[in-house]
């Protein structure tokens, strides 16, 4: 079930991550620094819900295990009714671009990218490399196996340590969005690099839980990235 479930994933959570971003760029072509801050607006408001949601669904975790599912099944659909009766166009249909089958069902079309010049191509690299093996979510699988065997954390303790790390990532959206716009998109990148460095250096040390805490407030500036 949890392996049909992973297939089924990327149709849900793909799309909407695009049409929130394509959303974003719409309405700030030309102003990167206005997009950055809206983007960082709107982190603000996850993180804010995942200082609650991880206790309210380790709470219902602890009862039976399909509740953090339904819960999370009549979110999508109240989420889908908000975005049909509310949501409006972004972008004119004259400046739209055509969907082509022919370029998006070709497996190896990211590699246009590494003929568009030297930065696309180094920003591409940037990307996958942060996402495949050092993205925040590349190391979340990592942490959580840390946590459970070396500390012998169980649901409840790591939705705990999730909150926490929730009430830090309220002020780093809030934060991300005004350092790039301040110093631009460069400054910014290395700073939330530099500081990710740094984290997973120090998280790889860690053998208390009380470690753990207090390598979150590097997350302030890591966000950037």
């Amino acid at each position: 079930a949890l392996v049909v479930r992973r297939f089924f994933m990327p149709l849900s959570s793909t799309p909407w991550h695009q049409g929130e971003s394509a959303c974003l760029a719409d309405m700030f072509a030309g102003d990167p620094g206005g997009y950055g801050l809206a983007r960082s607006r709107i982190n603000t408001v996850a993180a804010v819900n995942k200082i609650f949601c991880p206790m309210i669904g380790g709470a219902l975790a602890a009862i039976s295990i399909r509740l953090p599912w339904g819960v999370g099944a009549f979110a999508f659909l109240v989420q889908t009714v908000v975005m049909r009766l509310f949501l409006r166009e972004t972008l004119p249909k004259a400046k739209r671009v055509p969907f082509k089958w022919k370029h998006s069902s070709n497996p190896l079309a990211f590699l246009t990218l590494f003929r568009r010049g030297r930065r696309v191509m180094l920003l591409a690299i940037c990307h996958m490399w942060s996402q495949a093996f050092a993205g925040r979510f590349a190391t979340f699988r990592y942490e959580q196996l840390h946590l459970t065997q070396s500390l012998g954390w169980g649901i409840q303790d790591r939705a705990k340590y999730s909150s926490f790390r929730g009430v830090f990532e309220v002020p780093a959206t809030m934060l991300s969005g005004r350092i790039l716009k301040r110093f631009g998109p460069e400054r910014a990148l290395l700073l939330g690099q530099a500081t990710m460095v740094l984290e997973q250096l120090l998280a790889g040390c860690a053998t208390s839980g009380l470690h753990f805490y207090l390598l979150r407030p590097l997350r302030l500036t890591a966000d950037v990235a």
